[in-house]
């Protein structure tokens, strides 16, 4: 009886975890969520901690990905003696604490299928909205505009009247990440059981709507890119064939959408626009240059983690949006140490994935580790023209996968 007990608080505190987790992926540019950020933050920590007494569990070292993430804890918390931006650092090491407990703790596959699932979902109903807004173009700020600032607002009218469309995450690179998600999950179901259901197609044609729409370059060849290295590296029988069948399918679809709705042709322009016309690094050069300031003053260690907002500010230039490469922004502020020790975990993570998927049997846990792989490819293609390891709503996601990861290999090692 006791033990009964016991699951159904542990089941509990894991559905609130699964929402938690939901309500930082999704907040977007919604002012409420962002400002609740911190809050949310401490309950999900508060609720690592208990699930950890609950399950009795000891958070031992079972693999080098959890090894190489305490020495990047480690690292960033050494940044506290020499940061030239203490408040933004102490924000960062709270979101990362959390992540370690993720990382470290044992969740039964089962756990991640939930959130895989209340991903999916949420995807869905952001890609519906975003398709209602190419209907109805002032939809979000005619009945959404109290989940916003009114800069935000501001911004939404201009981007839907440029025929870029954020929907209900309000800022376009949060929601066509969102339905990089959504196709991810599609993605790693087809080729874990070799087909999907007429629903999974429905959703997957509302995700390329809502990637197409949202006039970003990168987001739109990344999940091509993604999905071309799962889909050579998979355990699918008659390859060709069935790539053969995919691309038309994918092809009619996308036809189909841009007869819809013309506003897609106009992400897709912008490829011949900008490259033959306009700058395509879009202004980036102008910000990677102060993170190259910032990697001069201390090439070793960097001026610390989080701090280029704030160095920029000191040099005159009011910035708040990051510089748009996490590479070179991690370069400048962590310096040549700090770049390596994140480098080597990010793609230790990638080999140890696409290992995992060789020896991996179970359909469940497969599906899984195609869908981290393949955000994880996601995230680390965006960082060159994105900023997803310093927002929030991007970087749960791809902790996630590395928990995942995580989690796959420490079973596998304890059935050894």
């Amino acid at each position: 009886m006791e033990e009964v007990k016991k699951n159904n608080k542990v089941m509990f505190l894991e559905i609130f975890l699964i929402i938690c987790m939901c309500l930082v992926t999704f907040s977007g540019t919604i002012e409420p969520l962002v400002n609740a950020r911190t809050i949310i933050y401490i309950a999900l920590l508060g609720i690592a901690v208990v699930l950890v007494a609950l399950k009795r569990e000891k958070l031992i070292l079972n693999n080098i990905i959890q090894i190489q993430w305490l020495i990047l804890l480690l690292f960033l918390v050494f940044g506290l003696v020499y940061t030239i931006d203490s408040h933004q650092l102490l924000r960062i090491l709270l979101q990362y604490l959390f992540y370690t407990f993720l990382i470290l703790m044992s969740f039964k596959s089962t756990f991640y299928s939930k959130i895989l699932d209340t991903f999916l979902w949420g995807c869905t109903i952001l890609g519906i909205i975003i398709i209602i807004t190419l209907i109805d173009k002032n939809f979000v700020v005619n009945n959404f505009s109290f989940l916003y600032s009114e800069s935000t607002i501001k911004s939404i009218i201009g981007r839907t009247a440029s025929n870029a469309y954020g929907g209900l995450l309000g800022e376009v690179a949060y929601s066509a990440f969102a339905m990089n998600i959504g196709i991810s999950i599609i993605v790693a179901k087809y080729l874990t059981y070799r087909k999907i259901t007429i629903t999974n197609w429905i959703q997957l044609t509302i995700f390329i709507i809502g990637v197409l729409v949202s006039f970003k370059r990168s987001v739109l060849l990344i999940p091509v890119l993604a999905f071309l290295i799962l889909f050579i590296i998979s355990k699918k029988n008659n390859k060709i064939k069935n790539g053969i069948k995919l691309f038309t399918l994918l092809i009619v679809i996308i036809l189909i959408v841009i007869t819809i709705f013309p506003e897609t042709l106009d992400t897709i322009g912008r490829f011949d626009i900008e490259t033959t016309y306009g700058d395509i690094l879009n202004g980036r050069a102008e910000l990677w240059e102060y993170s190259w300031e910032m990697f001069l003053q201390n090439p070793l260690i960097g001026l610390g983690y989080g701090s280029y907002t704030t160095f920029c500010a000191s040099n005159g230039f009011e910035w708040n949006y990051m510089a748009h490469n996490i590479y070179v922004q991690l370069l400048g502020e962590v310096g040549i140490i700090g770049f390596i020790i994140f480098i080597t975990f990010f793609v230790n993570a990638i080999i140890k994935t696409l290992k995992s998927i060789k020896k991996e049997c179970n359909e469940q846990n497969l599906q899984l580790l195609y869908f981290s792989l393949f955000m994880q490819i996601v995230f680390l293609l965006y960082g060159l023209t994105g900023n997803p390891l310093y927002f929030p709503q991007q970087m749960m996601v791809y902790i996630i996968c590395i928990s995942i990861l995580s989690n796959i290999r420490n079973k596998r090692s304890r059935k050894k």
